[in-house]
């Protein structure tokens, strides 16, 4: 603000030292710079709406470092000086001949026509088209306007001038993408080291929690019932430390690319009924509704990987089922001819405690915060869906999701398949 400040007064000031030639354009010439010690374009009539001689609003035009115009308020130009068209590398007649707003960037239109409607002298910074197709970032002070005649049909105009201040918005820009980039490098840093805490923990009990088992199991006079139970625990505790085993291994295929698919013949549709099937238990112990559609329009037989099928429908499915505490999880199929080969397109929705945005956006990454506080809430490994995500581009597709917090989620996505060679 002070610097905005500071720089109108100098203006300001340079229009009361004395005046020297002009190179100036305006309609009447359409962009072909002259040189004129007395150029009369000015009236007295004019020198009086804005308060100025014709001389000091020439001399303002001469200013070399920056870009001065005359402006109806939506409008066109109505008079520029040279720096505009070396600048922009517009000849003069194309900026004059259109309403200046079609060379204003889209996303700064909205704001440059708030600021023509203010009384504010700063504040505006947008982006201007250049010829190229590339766009300079100019920070705009008004100096002078004339309220317009509506009688006459004339509309209000600005004296205006802005600064090329595209270097110092690229800066601000690069050194804001690194801020982020390393904002977001020490957010997955602080989430990998949970991670491979939360890891750690987990390993280190379920081994406990075995080898404890184990040592009650030498009495040889522990009840039937007793031993079964806990028989019953070592078996769980085995199958959590291979799901752990698995996703670490899965991820450390995946990011080292040596992930390999395989291509042999196979039934999605009893891929699906599968992972329903497996499922169904866990969900009716929650009291919740597991269903399962599929297109009539589906083929028979396709080419692919069906293990990784059923890992996405399985990573998706049992999600659902575990942050839904009532209501239902469909599961659905459906598919698309594509030449050779056709799309696979899945849906998981729930009925769930939901996701804000927030979550959504870095749902899919590897060791981000969101992940860690939900392996926090609800455990897991916090990588299933950034698995999930990485087979789903492994077989040429790709999966998103729509989700409100307290309303469910739906999770879409689709694989590529190919028919079954003859």
């Amino acid at each position: 603000m002070i610097k905005n400040i500071f720089y109108l007064i100098v203006q300001v000031f340079f229009l009361i030292l004395p005046s020297k030639e002009a190179w100036c354009m305006d309609e009447t010439d359409l962009g072909v710079p002259h040189k004129s010690s007395k150029i009369q374009r000015t009236s007295k009539q004019e020198e009086l709406r804005w308060g100025l001689t014709e001389d000091k609003i020439d001399s303002l035009f001469e200013n070399p470092k920056d870009l001065v115009c005359i402006l109806e308020v939506g409008g066109n130009f109505k008079r520029l000086n040279q720096l505009w068209m070396h600048l922009l590398g517009w000849e003069g007649y194309k900026i004059i001949e259109v309403p200046y707003i079609h060379f204003v960037h889209p996303e700064d239109i909205e704001k440059t026509i708030e600021y023509e409607n203010n009384f504010a002298s700063i504040g505006l910074i947008n982006r201007f088209l250049c010829k190229d197709g590339s766009y300079h970032w100019l920070d705009w002070t008004k100096l002078f306007h004339t309220r317009g005649n509506t009688a006459r049909g004339e509309r209000e105009q600005h004296l205006s001038i802005a600064r090329d201040i595209t270097r110092e918005k690229t800066l601000e820009m690069e050194i804001e993408r690194e801020k982020q980039a390393r904002n977001l490098a020490e957010a997955k840093n602080s989430a990998k080291s949970y991670f491979l805490a939360y890891m750690s923990h987990e390993l280190r009990t379920n081994i406990t929690e075995i080898i404890g088992i184990l040592d009650l199991t030498d009495d040889r006079s522990l009840p039937q019932e007793e031993a079964a139970n806990y028989l019953k625990i070592i078996k769980q505790s085995g199958e959590a430390l291979l799901k752990l085993t698995n996703a670490i291994l899965d991820i450390s295929k995946i990011e080292a690319g040596q992930f390999n698919l395989e291509s042999i013949k196979f039934n999605p549709v009893s891929v699906a009924q599968e992972v329903n099937q497996l499922l169904s238990f866990e969900a009716r112990k929650k009291g919740i509704e597991l269903r399962l559609t599929t297109a009539p329009h589906l083929p028979f037989y396709v080419m692919g990987d069906p293990t990784q099928l059923r890992q996405i429908l399985l990573n998706l499915a049992s999600n659902a089922i575990k942050f839904t505490n009532q209501g239902s999880v469909l599961i659905s199929l459906t598919a698309l001819n594509d030449d050779d080969h056709f799309i696979l397109k899945g849906e998981v929705k729930d009925t769930g405690i939901g996701m804000s945005m927030e979550t959504q956006e870095s749902l899919f990454q590897p060791f981000t915060q969101a992940d860690a506080s939900m392996v926090r809430r609800f455990g897991g490994t916090g990588l299933g869906l950034f698995i999930t995500k990485k087979l789903c581009n492994l077989m040429g597709g790709d999966i998103s999701v729509s989700s409100e917090v307290q309303k469910g989620s739906t999770f879409h996505f689709h694989v590529r398949l190919a028919h079954p060679i003859e």
